[in-house]
């Protein structure tokens, strides 16, 4: 038993390893940190790149681009070419250009006014993504229009930071949206006036 007592005698006043036992305890809180900072800027950069990117792709509505025959044919046609157009101008850092075709969801609608126009995250009670009621209607015209672009981004570490995701199953809906009034462009050949 003395000899133990003397051990621990010997270990407390032992300095060898001070050094070694500080860095333990902080390097752990320190990774931790950094990883949610990274994190928390990826998924801003995402949010800012697809900030622009809709942007720019309501512009082609705008402008009448996308009502023109020469974007393509049916709804589904000019829905999937307005699709590449914003997917096209990634990267949105956490979703690949393919990831972004295969998740984004788009919702394009003439509303009455600006204040009818809907910009809230297409997130139903249970935190699911619920984009049941999307449409893709670009309006002519002068019409008022409303465009909006959800995209789900991974989140890798959520227990670093909960307050990160916002869906169900611990993914990030990012969206952005844009109201505008159209142009008065051409009407296309067959439209009313």
């Amino acid at each position: 038993m003395s000899r133990f007592l003397s051990l621990l005698r010997r270990f407390r006043r032992g300095e060898d390893g001070a050094t070694a036992v500080e860095f333990a305890l902080v390097v752990i809180p320190f990774v931790a940190l950094m990883f949610t900072l990274i994190e928390t800027a990826l998924v801003f950069f995402t949010e800012q790149a697809l900030e622009t990117a809709v942007q720019n792709s309501a512009r082609l509505i705008l402008t009448g681009q996308v009502q023109a025959e020469s974007y393509g044919g049916a709804v589904d046609e000019k829905l999937k070419r307005f699709r590449e157009d914003v997917c096209a101008q990634g990267p949105f850092v956490l979703v690949s250009v393919e990831d972004c075709r295969a998740r984004v969801a788009i919702d394009v609608r003439t509303v009455s006014g600006f204040a009818a126009a809907d910009t809230s995250l297409p997130v139903n009670h249970r935190g699911e993504i619920d984009t049941s009621n999307f449409i893709f209607s670009p309006g002519q015209a002068g019409d008022i229009v409303v465009v909006r672009v959800a995209l789900e981004v991974p989140i890798f570490i959520p227990i670093l930071n909960p307050g990160l995701a916002n869906l169900a199953n611990g993914n990030r809906l990012v969206m952005s949206s844009a109201a505008f009034r159209n142009e008065p462009f051409p009407q296309p050949v067959g439209q009313g006036t």
